[in-house]
């Protein structure tokens, strides 16, 4: 059996046994999210990733067998339907696009499965944050925010502050002065000089507020990240190179 999850910038598709036991995994960025702020649609270019990587994976598995779902992206994009038609009638592939509730009762069964094999037991959050959009799950509560990696970037990617003062040397002269400083806002300000980093950084902060609004109002307390942005930022913690990444030293580790 083959699943495939074609997400907002990445596709990833896993050989199972009858059993569902992993047998073969495959990941290919096909970046279907890009620019869909602006077009309304799945570029050509992403939409040519795609096909490569589905001749790439026709070459090994009988892709009129796979079970394949699409997610955000595709939710939002204008020419979907136009695409999965030629891609079945290509590939003989059957992609079905889910709503976000689905995509995140699935995510949350998959991150539970993985704590399981890490025997870590409690009552958590569970957050997908994909390219185009953020699931957040807590017992029989579920919200869908408009917030993804690259949707958020490209939004704001145009508007940005024009001016900016650099604060290298406030800081180096007076380094507690950035310590004493509550509001976080501010201290966004005075530690990026970068004008467009310290718009996206600002508009990161509110949108990030929002959900941090809604972990508080479910008493949250420890939230289960699943997907490239927590696991890149865990090995980066660790030093681990994309040339170099394990799963083993990333999957169950705490962020902060």
């Amino acid at each position: 059996m083959l699943g495939i999850d074609l997400g907002s910038n990445t596709l990833r598709a896993v050989q199972m046994d009858e059993k569902l036991n992993k047998l073969k995994e495959y990941e290919f960025v096909i970046g279907a999210a890009k620019n869909l702020n602006q077009s309304g649609e799945i570029s050509k270019e992403a939409i040519q990733r795609l096909k490569n990587t589905l001749s790439i994976l026709a070459k090994e598995q009988d892709l009129s067998k796979a079970r394949a779902v699409a997610t955000a992206a595709f939710r939002k994009a204008s020419n979907t339907n136009e695409i999965f038609a030629h891609l079945k009638k290509e590939f003989g592939i059957d992609f079905k696009l889910i709503d976000a509730k689905s995509e995140a009762k699935i995510s949350v069964l998959g991150m539970q499965s993985g704590l399981r094999r890490l025997k870590i037991w409690g009552e958590f959050a569970y957050c997908d944050l994909g390219g185009a959009s953020c699931e957040l799950s807590f017992g029989k509560s579920f919200k869908s925010f408009d917030f993804g990696i690259i949707s958020f970037y490209e939004k704001n990617y145009h508007s940005y502050y024009k001016s900016c003062i650099s604060y290298k040397k406030l800081i180096k002269k007076y380094p507690k002065f950035i310590i004493n400083i509550k509001d976080k806002k501010l201290k966004i300000h005075f530690l990026i000089a970068n004008p467009h980093l310290k718009h996206l950084a600002f508009r990161a902060f509110d949108e990030v507020a929002m959900i941090k609004k809604e972990l508080r109002s479910l008493g949250v307390k420890t939230v289960v990240l699943n997907s490239g942005v927590p696991t890149t930022l865990s090995a980066l913690k660790q030093n681990i190179s994309y040339e170099k990444y394990e799963a083993s030293r990333v999957n169950g580790k705490k962020l902060y």
